[in-house]
């Protein structure tokens, strides 16, 4: 993995103040005020209908706030343009119409923010790939179509594409939901090589398993509030 940008640690990934999320007339999150430190490794947990999901989505600004301000990189969403520094890995992969595409072409398209529009793939782009396929135990895999496989298959090509992509910053909404515990245990190995580089992880789930050990902040939701912030002290870390 590559150091981070010269950037990254410049200002806070994602900063939400006084966030509420309404959805279907019913207000899922509410009053949120959190601010995500460069190399936090960041569990957001809580019962089913807590509002996780809907936060990282609001925090990426998938989902619009009906009060409060998100910032990304002390940028609102709509006008953060620098992309290529967020890896998001969502709950499934998307069902797109059209040829199926291969794991690698799936893996390949984390690239896609890194390239010129006329550029095609460069030896650093095709290494990158590479790499992230063997990161998550898929390089004998390449070449099969993503949608025909497992649902804990499909979800480590979601995070190989994230990987291809190099991010300061990585978001994972349940990243081990249907993976056996071989794959829980790679992805343990793969986080704790991005905590060792000093991204920054945010990431979903409702059991830690083997991730747990390299949490280093554990944010509680409960009926859309922070219930629990498991953040050091101002006193003991500041944020450039």
């Amino acid at each position: 993995m590559k150091g981070m940008s010269p950037y990254a640690a410049r200002s806070a990934p994602f900063e939400m103040t006084g966030g509420h999320v309404r959805l279907e007339g019913r207000e899922v999150l509410r009053g949120i005020d959190l601010t995500v430190a460069p190399g936090d490794v960041l569990a957001v947990t809580g019962p089913n209908g807590a509002g996780k999901s809907t936060l990282v989505k609001a925090l990426l600004g998938l989902i619009p706030l009906a009060a409060g301000r998100t910032a990304i990189f002390g940028a609102a969403p709509a006008r953060f343009r620098d992309w290529q520094r967020i890896g998001y890995v969502p709950q499934r992969l998307p069902m797109g119409g059209g040829v199926p595409s291969t794991v690698r072409e799936v893996v390949a398209s984390g690239r896609v923010a890194r390239q010129s529009r006329w550029r095609p793939a460069s030896a650093a782009d095709r290494a990158a790939v590479d790499a992230a396929l063997e990161a998550v135990g898929l390089a004998d895999r390449a070449r099969d179509s993503a949608h025909l496989l497992s649902g804990g298959q499909q979800q480590r090509v979601l995070i190989a594409r994230a990987l291809a992509g190099e991010p300061d910053v990585f978001v994972m909404d349940e990243p081990t939901a249907g993976v056996d515990a071989a794959s829980q245990a790679a992805l343990a190995q793969t986080l704790r090589e991005l905590a060792v580089a000093g991204r920054t992880v945010v990431l979903v789930t409702h059991e830690m398993g083997p991730l747990e050990p390299l949490i280093t902040r554990n944010v509680v939701l409960d009926h859309g509030r922070i219930a629990h912030d498991s953040a050091p002290s101002k006193e003991s870390r500041t944020v450039a």
